[in-house]
């Protein structure tokens, strides 16, 4: 659908987030932010064989990437254009954290990843480029909450 949108509109791909503007600062930003996020969680678990684990990493890298496009690229930043920096941060992590209701998530779940929109929203705020928060930050999270369930 975004994508749809910004052809329509005739809006290049930076619309969306999706840039080589601050291309360098923002994979050098994404590397520290991973490597605390990491620090965080995935060095605290034990992964799964090698069977499991590869799935579940094929699995996050799409999901981490439609919900960077999504929820940042189109959500965030039209909440932001319509309503300002910070309001757009704060509707665009209760819509991401909204979203996550139909997965059957409890409400100290819902509030947790409405914290962590915040901090995805905030880092991406930073540059406006995707690739602060894609393919490592993002998909680590959602790698280490589906590690955690099982």
């Amino acid at each position: 659908m975004p994508s749809l949108w910004i052809i329509r509109k005739g809006l290049p791909l930076r619309a969306l987030g999706i840039t080589m503007d601050r291309a360098a600062i923002s994979i050098v930003l994404s590397i520290i932010f991973s490597a605390v996020q990491y620090s965080q969680t995935m060095a605290n678990i034990t992964l799964p064989p090698a069977e499991e684990f590869v799935p579940l990493v094929t699995m996050a890298l799409p999901v981490g990437l439609f919900e960077a496009i999504f929820f940042r690229g189109w959500v965030q930043m039209r909440f932001e254009k319509a309503f300002g920096i910070l309001p757009g941060i704060v509707l665009g992590s209760a819509i991401y954290a909204l979203y996550h209701v139909g997965y059957g998530m409890e409400p100290d779940d819902i509030a947790f990843l409405f914290i962590i929109g915040l901090i995805y929203a905030s880092v991406f705020r930073l540059t406006k480029n995707l690739l602060i928060i894609w393919p490592f930050l993002t998909p680590m999270g959602g790698l280490f909450n589906n590690i955690k369930k099982d």
